[in-house]
């Protein structure tokens, strides 16, 4: 952008001086080059996302039953908050993120990602709140020693060693065993099941869950859930079957099967379920199970 001095006063006029915009420091080049790349990795929703008040969007149904019902929602759609929702912040930083830490925006970058953390027969959906090659900081609905060992999943099939740094007001901070390459992790290769792309974290919590299908009532065991979808045992469904399915403590969810075969059949839900209700859901069953266990032996 060019700039242009006005004349005032008196006398003669004296000659424009045209100011120009300096060139880019290295630092302004790199954090561009950055934006490109996560504006790639992270795509905008694609058509048929519609936005709710909550933190995820909800997908949306057709008004009527199409041909083909598997062919009406897409199993790559990837769930994002409205702008104002709790976003990541990518940090270049080396140091584990802190939650006093003044906000820069020269060297942090906004994306949404949650996480799944494990540690001691347990796992938990961890809401990242800022990420840098050393650690991470994240939401927590419990507290956890500082020096317990945990492994961190931030895309499925690529788990980071770690241990707790800091635990205070349901907030976390994991230092990692080893420096990591923040953005090649954010996008790295996805492993799932065939015909249903999973981008969220599962939490693999074995336990009775109820399927309405085509006016029967079914009870199954679910194998996995995620804020977006399901993976149950069952022989009886079909890719496209419309279903509602009922696991305690949550509220129903209708989704369409996305695959089914081996025994086994995938659901994506038609509404995500929130982060905060699918995490305290989960920390409650494995709590649960734990002292079940206790109590039996």
């Amino acid at each position: 952008m060019t700039n242009l001095i006005p004349f005032s006063g008196s006398g003669p006029r004296p000659p424009l001086r045209i100011l120009r915009q300096p060139p880019p420091t290295p630092g302004e080049e790199a954090l561009s080059r950055v934006r490109d790349c996560l504006a790639l990795a992270f795509q905008p929703v694609r058509p048929g996302v519609e936005r709710s008040a909550g933190h995820l969007p909800r997908l949306v149904a057709p008004t009527k039953r199409a041909g083909n019902p598997a062919a009406a929602y897409d199993p790559k759609v990837i769930l994002t908050p409205p702008e104002d929702a709790i976003r990541t912040e990518i940090s270049f930083q080396p140091e584990v993120p802190v939650m006093d830490r003044r906000n820069d925006d020269r060297s942090k970058i906004s994306v949404y990602r949650s996480a799944m953390l494990r540690w001691s027969g347990f796992e938990a959906l961890c809401l990242i709140r800022n990420i840098s090659p050393g650690g991470l900081m994240g939401k927590l609905h419990t507290s956890l020693a500082p020096g317990e060992p945990v492994q961190v999943e931030i895309r499925s099939g690529h788990e980071i060693s770690g241990r707790v740094a800091w635990s205070d007001d349901g907030m976390v901070g994991v230092q990692f065993d080893e420096r990591i390459d923040v953005l090649e992790v954010l996008h790295a290769p996805i492993h799932g099941e065939p015909g249903l792309t999973q981008r969220m974290p599962r939490l693999r919590i074995a336990c009775p869950v109820c399927l309405h299908a085509e006016g029967v009532r079914q009870s199954l065991t679910l194998v996995d859930v995620s804020q977006g979808g399901a993976k149950i045992e069952t022989d009886l469904l079909r890719e496209g079957d419309e279903v509602t399915l009922g696991i305690r403590g949550l509220d129903p969810h209708r989704g369409v099967v996305r695959w089914a075969h081996s025994g086994r059949a995938g659901i994506a839900f038609l509404a995500a379920i929130p982060f905060d209700t699918l995490a305290k859901w989960a920390l409650d069953r494995q709590a649960e199970f734990a002292a079940q266990d206790r109590a039996g032996a």
